[in-house]
């Protein structure tokens, strides 16, 4: 089998394929994990990934977080379970996707001592924990390099697991608009679509489904849009009083960012929400490739892309904003410098 170059083309101790594959196929009891706040590319992957898997050996998934709404017809996501406690089974392995550092997992995390870990990602920021760690930041999605491996495997790619794979890779691309769209993720799309993936109506579950509870939110988190910085930096806030008025939750306003990201002369769009914990406020950061918004996370404990990042700080919201903004303006001056040289 080979592997394909497009992606794979890494320096360093890079697990390849074969390793991760054994792993995860010897294995009679295997825990499928990802992130909290679960997004398309860690649901797409952990879905794909249970199909791919499920016969044969017990096979529980357990993510500690709701299930975004526009996710919720994804095949197979009933499997879906939270960590709980009484969950007390023991796995032969644990599958770790989309996932940079371990403590992400959440209150999953605390399950899965003692077990061995197979940890397959494309963050950069990887800190490789687990036993076995493929790692590929060329890839576009976690997504696409679970295509990939299927494909090497020569593991049959259904219409269920063409779904799974192609929501995370559209996901993570923004629509194939990011800079991380690459003709491998492209390719990877096209044979999806063969393989029975719908872009059709995948798109419009995930981009055009609301509730009215959601539009009431997104009206009334326009409200409080600003821009700075001569219109170059948009922000946008959602309360949690706005949460309990219109009935709804964080989990859903993901691709709320989007809204201020669009305006035009934009460069950094952020999104400040209350998290769940009280005196929280998570940050939802885009940039549309002059700003690195994962370097600018990255000063607060949080990451992730150079387009899409985000982090977690403690509140009041109003200071939060500041502090932030204060960052995104010295990395905006520091573009500013750069691009005239």
């Amino acid at each position: 089998m080979q592997e394909n170059t497009d992606i794979c083309k890494q320096t360093g101790d890079l697990t390849d394929f074969d390793t991760a594959w054994r792993e995860m196929t010897t294995a009679s009891s295997i825990l499928i994990t990802s992130h909290i706040r679960a997004d398309g590319d860690s649901l797409g992957s952990v879905m794909a990934v249970w199909f791919a898997l499920k016969e044969g050996r017990n096979a529980d998934i357990l993510i500690d977080s709701d299930i975004p709404y526009v996710y919720a017809s994804l095949p197979g996501i009933e499997q879906v379970r939270k960590p709980g406690a009484a969950d007390t089974t023991q796995w032969d392995l644990v599958v770790s996707l989309d996932t940079a550092t371990k403590d992400r997992l959440g209150d999953v995390a605390r399950l899965t001592e003692g077990c061995r870990i197979v940890n397959i990602d494309h963050h950069p920021s990887n800190s490789a924990y687990g036993d076995v760690n493929l790692i590929r930041p060329t890839a576009s999605s976690t997504g696409e390099i679970i295509h990939q491996m299927l494909k090497w495997a020569g593991c049959a790619i259904t219409p269920e697991i063409a779904e799974a794979l192609y929501t995370a890779i559209l996901t993570d691309t923004g629509r194939f608009l990011y800079f991380n769209t690459t003709s491998s993720a492209l390719r990877a799309a096209a044979e999806l679509v063969d393989a029975g993936a719908r872009p059709e109506i995948i798109g419009a579950r995930i981009y055009k489904s609301n509730t009215l509870p959601l539009i009431k939110l997104r009206a009334l988190a326009l409200s409080t849009l600003r821009l700075y910085e001569e219109g170059r930096v948009a922000v946008m806030e959602i309360t949690r009083e706005m949460f309990r008025e219109t009935g709804t939750r964080p989990i859903d306003t993901q691709i709320f960012v989007d809204i201020p990201a669009g305006i035009d002369g934009v460069e950094v769009a952020m999104m400040i929400r209350d998290a769940d914990r009280e005196d929280t406020v998570k940050a939802s950061l885009r940039s549309k490739g002059y700003v690195n918004v994962n370097q600018i996370a990255s000063e607060f404990g949080g990451g992730g892309h150079s387009e899409a990042a985000g982090c977690e700080l403690p509140g009041p919201m109003e200071t939060v904003a500041e502090r932030l903004l204060e960052v995104i303006r010295r990395h905006l001056k520091a573009a500013d410098e750069k691009h005239r040289r």
